[in-house]
């Protein structure tokens, strides 16, 4: 492979890894933005409970992302 091509390929990897990160961060927030929700109208605990093991499990996918 010459010079172009190792350029094309690293910045294509960038570009799968902030497309990636950036709907792993849309994720959280709309799961956050739930469970406030869920607070403010009272709605059923097992809906917010099970809705924040799901925010705790992506949070640990998130910090299990190797830096570039």
């Amino acid at each position: 492979m010459n010079a172009i091509e190792d350029r094309e390929k690293a910045l294509e990897q960038i570009y799968f890894r902030n497309s990636e990160m950036a709907f792993k961060v849309r994720s959280r927030r709309d799961r956050l933005l739930a469970v406030w929700i869920c607070g403010m109208t009272g709605a059923a605990e097992a809906l917010r409970e099970r809705m924040e093991a799901s925010n705790a499990a992506a949070t640990q996918d998130i910090a299990r992302q190797p830096s570039p």
